[in-house]
């Protein structure tokens, strides 16, 4: 989410939880990765194509169980970005919708253990262990 000043309002870091995913509106579904996971949201990659309306929303399920605790199941999806000359992978804002104390408790740490875990940072908020640095 961004607020008024065009700032950030939850601290966001870069990851890849692998989810499947669904949009029963428009007969989709398949499997993704969850990017740049915020406490409000994430970056979902895909392989598909959505016409992004207002309201249109997400079912989404963590693949790895141990992961499913940082994926609350429907988001609403905010912005889309096709792939670079229609081929490849496309990528979508989502807001995570109503997620419970627990989604949002689990989130945080992941969120804050991350960064703590930083050395390198990848612009404002972002950051990435990855690489294994320490």
């Amino acid at each position: 989410m961004i607020d008024h000043d065009g700032q950030r309002r939850h601290l966001r870091v870069r990851d890849d939880i692998p989810v499947k995913w669904v949009v029963e509106r428009l007969g989709l579904s398949g499997r993704g990765i969850l990017r740049n996971l915020s406490v409000s949201g994430a970056m979902l990659e895909v392989k598909a194509l959505m016409a992004v309306n207002e309201g249109l929303l997400v079912a989404l399920k963590a693949e790895e169980i141990s992961e499913s605790v940082f994926v609350p199941p429907q988001a609403e999806v905010v912005w889309g970005k096709g792939a670079k000359e229609g081929h490849g992978y496309f990528f979508y804002g989502v807001q995570f919708k109503n997620p419970s104390a627990e989604y949002i408790k689990a989130i945080e740490s992941r969120v804050e253990d991350k960064t703590k875990g930083t050395t390198c940072g990848l612009g404002k908020g972002i950051a990435d262990i990855s690489w294994g640095i320490r």
